[in-house]
């Protein structure tokens, strides 16, 4: 009779092994077809969102110039100073970014130097 019951914990045991190999397995595949999933489905859809564009070069310009120009890009400019001028942008003139991007546009009441 002990002989039978050690008979039957031997087979219930690699049973219950491979019960716990096809659950991991279920599970692995389940975790790699989420990933295809949002790596070709959802993440190029945001990533993509927005069109590339250049940032324009608004330096020496005055401020509300400096604003259509950068608008009309799609961009968002951020202010940062007081002034007429466009002194910098951040990124500067020629960068590419996506659209929807903030410009950070510094301003001052006078133009540098190499700007005269």
């Amino acid at each position: 009779m002990e002989h039978q019951k050690n008979m039957t914990r031997q087979r219930s045991f690699p049973k219950k092994v491979l019960i716990a190999l096809w659950a991991l397995f279920i599970t692995g595949v389940l975790i790699i077809i989420t990933f295809l999933v949002l790596d070709n489905l959802i993440l190029p859809a945001y990533v993509n969102k927005y069109e590339i564009t250049e940032v324009p070069d608004v330096v020496g310009l005055d401020y509300p110039q400096a604003l259509d120009s950068l608008r009309a890009r799609k961009l968002r400019p951020e202010t940062y100073g007081q002034g007429r001028f466009v002194v910098r942008t951040e990124p500067e003139a020629g960068m590419l970014v996506k659209e929807n991007r903030i410009i950070r546009v510094y301003l001052s009441d006078s133009l540098p130097e190499s700007e005269y």
